[in-house]
């Protein structure tokens, strides 16, 4: 007898609101939902034929049977529904889940949100893992944040990731530092490339998702730095056709169009293909300045077999501009600029060009003991031709005359990276445990060259000066790096609520360098390094998880001292303590924080020594607070907020450092990014709203005598969007930064350049249609 919708519904809730831990490494759908009923001790009934060649992401952490099956099912096409004591797994009909069961269509709808709002990330493990269960402090900024957001290049995103600071190395080489040291290691799912001096700016139609890590992270990224990683996740070729499409308009002629359309290519959809392509053309607040971007991204996914897949695609962005090349002087006097907001430093014959080339290939296999085996490859090629100005002197407060640097700049980098892991189950002492274990390689080619060195007089007021004859182009300084390593890491379940978490990694490092034809070659290396790693994390009840964690830090130096001898590296630690929150049915996240991270023999000019050489600085220490929640706080209200103290002091006073080592990095940083759909009569709209709040920075002069400062105080800004659903495919958006057009210094470099201004209040309309 077919039991009643009402009976069969608390039934289903009953059943699927069960709770407890799962651990299941990604392989096909059929074992995951073997696996799913094994551990859940119910019956799942599915025809083979549905599953075939299908293949499910991992299952870790605490959730629901309802969560673990709707984490299984995401893109099958499949659907659950409960049985009396049997689970039914089939293909989802037209009609709509909540016409069949409309009590448990709220339980797959709050599901349905956690994934999109707060995914399992791979930053901090080469398998996903739920950001609960990973020791370090972790934020991901979505596909839905960067549409919202219009979010186009990674220095986008991570502005409004809570802890970070992002600054101008110069107008298109971004940095990004957190706890006052370096994220130098960007990953591109999962496989490093460090952040080179050549590699302009990443953009985001690649990326379906920024995920950072803040910390230490050298166990599977190598000899990166203190601050963290980022690991940038690809958009993949969907199991269904989709398209979407999107035009903008803006302030200063701000235009701008995108179209991404992905699709099976073959009956069965064993082969997948994806497109993306961009085009932006837009002027800046500053008089003359420009940028043309043009990028696009392909990639292929075919299933060799039912457990082997193997994705492949490539990337391209040329972008020319003319912007101010690295950014205004300050006067004399060590204050900044008094111009108006249109003045721009770029000379009329100023255009920059970057070109980049990316490709990479994954392959991956599900093994019958449920283990997973991937090798990547990714391969980056940065070209950039400089034709441009840059001030090498503070202005003079009366006149306005400051000198200015005109010359040519080639610059060629090749960066290459390889990684290789298998990750899976183990079981001792009668628990089960998950153990990775994998090696990885990077190689880089750099070559700069520039024009013989000439300088040129001009002044503030925005006069032109004439292009001068630049002459042949110096013999470039050429740069070979290597770096391989292997690794593991041991998630050991100690009991039901503790896990211990052990990892080392031992590295191997070459650099060679060679400063004009001629020259020698210095050679420099590190041999069989090991940088450990081990945290404890307890599960206290289904919602709140502690977590203890030690990271080691081991970081080369690229500097020399009197001798030409390189420096000795980095070395130092992390310990952080925090607590860590799901609620809502994994929709809204928060996370408590305290750190501190200790580094020695940090590289620290002599400002006595007019050659500017460096000596192994004593000992400095970052330490703070970190506090973040994601997700859902409300229904239809989605947040990413974040507020972080940090203080950061040498600890050796002998070495006239005068106190704090990072002055760039706020002591207090306040992010909030807020997108809300009104309820009822109102659900076609949606409102957001942001902020950035940022205590003064500062800059020392340490040459000067006496010694001088540079400071900018603290500003706020705001954001605001609000959308309109015009019809079921169709959005309409109006967005604006920096509403109250407040003038503030993004970023300082002290009084001879360096200091990049705030983009005024800006506004953009956006239509976007998305099938």
């Amino acid at each position: 007898m077919a039991i009643p919708h009402s009976a069969q519904a608390q039934v289903a809730s009953t059943i699927l609101s069960s709770t407890q831990k799962y651990s299941i490494p990604a392989q096909t759908l059929g074992k995951t939902l073997n696996a799913i009923a094994r551990q859940a001790g119910v019956a799942i009934s599915v025809d083979s034929s549905l599953v075939s060649g299908k293949s499910a992401d991992a299952i870790e952490g605490n959730m629901t049977l309802g969560q673990a099956l709707e984490q299984a099912l995401t893109g099958s096409g499949l659907m659950v529904v409960p049985g009396n004591n049997v689970i039914t797994v089939q293909t989802k009909p037209a009609v709509s889940m909540q016409q069949i069961l409309p009590e448990i269509s709220v339980s797959a709808q709050l599901e349905t949100i956690s994934g999109r709002v707060n995914p399992d990330v791979a930053v901090g493990s080469k398998i996903l893992v739920a950001q609960r269960q990973i020791a370090q402090s972790v934020s991901v900024v979505t596909q839905e944040q960067i549409q919202t957001q219009n979010m186009h290049r990674l220095e986008d995103a991570m502005r409004y990731v809570p802890g970070v600071t992002v600054r101008d190395g110069d107008s298109e080489r971004m940095m990004f530092y957190a706890r006052g040291f370096p994220v130098d290691a960007i990953q591109y799912d999962g496989v490093t490339i460090n952040n080179g001096n050549s590699a302009s700016s990443p953009a985001l139609i690649m990326f379906d998702r920024v995920e950072v890590l803040r910390g230490p992270a050298g166990l599977l990224n190598g000899l990166g730095g203190s601050g963290g990683a980022v690991n940038m996740v690809r958009k993949r070729a969907p199991d269904a056709l989709q398209f979407s499409a999107d035009a903008s308009a803006g302030s200063y002629n701000n235009y701008r169009g995108e179209v991404d359309i992905g699709t099976p290519l073959n009956e069965s959809g064993s082969l997948r293909g994806r497109i993306a392509a961009a085009h932006q053309d837009r002027k800046f607040a500053q008089d003359n300045d420009y940028r043309k971007d043009d990028q696009v991204y392909a990639t292929l996914e075919a299933n060799l077999t039912s457990t082997t897949v193997l994705r492949m695609g490539l990337g391209y962005q040329d972008l020319t501009q003319r912007v101010p090349w690295n950014g205004f002087p300050g006067y004399s006097d060590y204050t900044f600029l008094d111009i108006p907001t249109a003045r721009s430093m770029a000379q009329d014959w100023n255009r920059n060009n970057y070109k980049t080339t990316s490709e990479f290939l994954e392959l991956e296999h599900k093994f019958n003991n449920q283990w997973l085996g991937k090798v990547s490859i990714t391969a980056l090629q940065h070209r950039n031709n400089l034709l441009t100005s840059s001030p090498i002197s503070p202005a003079d407060p009366v006149t306005g005359d400051y000198t200015a640097y005109p010359f040519r700049g080639i610059w060629d980098e090749d960066q290459n990276g390889m990684d290789a892991f298998l990750a899976g189950p183990f079981s001792l002492f009668g628990r089960k445990h998950q153990l990775t274990v994998g090696a990885n390689l990077q190689y880089s080619r750099e070559s700069q060259s520039t024009s013989p060195f000439q300088s040129v007089v001009t002044n503030i007021a925005g006069s032109n000066y004439a292009m001068p004859v630049f002459g042949s182009q110096q013999s470039p300084w050429i740069t070979h790096g290597k770096q391989m390593g292997v690794y593991s890491n041991t998630r050991l379940s100690i009991t039901d609520p503790l896990t211990l978490v052990i990892g080392a990694r031992m590295s191997w490092w070459k650099n060679d360098v060679q400063y004009g034809a001629g020259s020698d070659v210095l050679r420099d290396s590190i041999n069989a390094k090991i940088t450990p790693n081990i945290s404890l994390i307890y599960d206290i009840n289904a919602n709140h998880t502690v977590y203890a964690s030690y990271s080691g830090i081991f970081t080369p130096q690229f500097t020399r001292d009197v001798n030409n001898h390189i420096l000795k590296p980095v070395v130092g630690d992390q310990q952080e303590l925090g607590i860590k929150g799901e609620y809502f049915d994994k929709t809204l996240n928060a996370t408590l924080s305290l750190f501190r991270i200790t580094e020695k023999n940090r590289a620290q000019t002599d400002p006595s020594d007019p050659s500017f050489t460096y000596y192994p600085q004593g000992k400095a220490r970052s330490q703070g607070v970190e506090t973040q929640i994601s997700g859902e706080l409300l229904p239809g209200l989605d947040m990413l907020a974040g507020y972080t103290l940090t203080t950061t002091r040498y600890l050796d006073a002998s070495l006239n450092t005068n106190g704090d080592f990072e002055t760039y990095t706020p002591k207090h940083i306040v992010k909030l990014w807020a997108n809300y759909r009104l309820p009822d009569e109102l659900s076609k709209w949606t409102a957001g709203g942001g902020v950035y709040i940022s205590s003064k920075r500062y800059v020392i002069d340490r040459y000067a005598i006496p010694q001088q400062t540079m400071t900018t105080g603290g500003f706020a800004t705001f954001d605001a969007r609000i959308a309109y659903q015009a019809a079921k495919n169709i959005e309409v958006a109006l967005s604006g930064t920096n509403l109250f057009n407040k003038h503030y210094y993004r970023n300082i470099g002290g009084a001879t350049s360096g200091n990049f201004v705030g983009n005024p209040r800006e506004l953009l309309l956006t239509l976007r249609y998305k099938m």
